[in-house]
């Protein structure tokens, strides 16, 4: 296992191919990537193993829609992506979606300034409020503040 990084995007690399089995070991150097991961976040997170097949019995060839030999490339440029994007805005999206779900309509609207007011504070916010009187829309750029 290991963890990499490249400016705002890190990679959890599981890297005891040809199967990555999947063991007490492999699942504690996750927990400890993790960690590591946690205390200093990324803006973005691709999770990947070395050789044909992610863990044991699963081969990730069968479910990717790339040929195999870009994928990581394509992995790497998407998650890329994100990170340049407004990733505090991606994450209180994601905590809205997670009320709907588990709260219903009603219950998502409710929570709603609780999970999006702090956004407003932001250095992003201000930045692409401020871009957009400036220069029109879809100019700004974010740095996760």
């Amino acid at each position: 296992m290991r963890l990499e990084r490249d400016g705002d995007v890190a990679e959890i690399v599981l890297a005891a191919p040809p199967l990555n089995l999947f063991d007490d070991a492999l699942f504690a150097a996750l927990v400890e990537a993790v960690a590591a991961v946690e205390a200093d976040l990324p803006r973005a997170l691709i999770v990947r193993a070395e050789g044909k097949v992610f863990t044991a019995r699963v081969d990730v060839n069968l479910f990717a829609v790339l040929d195999p030999g870009d994928l990581l490339a394509s992995a790497r440029r998407f998650a890329a992506g994100l990170a340049a994007g407004p990733t505090r805005a991606h994450a209180a999206t994601k905590a809205v979606v997670k009320a709907q779900s588990d709260h219903g309509v009603a219950g998502a609207d409710a929570r709603i300034p609780d999970l999006t007011s702090h956004l407003f504070d932001t250095h992003d916010a201000r930045e692409a409020i401020a871009t957009f009187l400036e220069a029109g829309p879809g100019k700004a750029t974010f740095t996760g503040k």
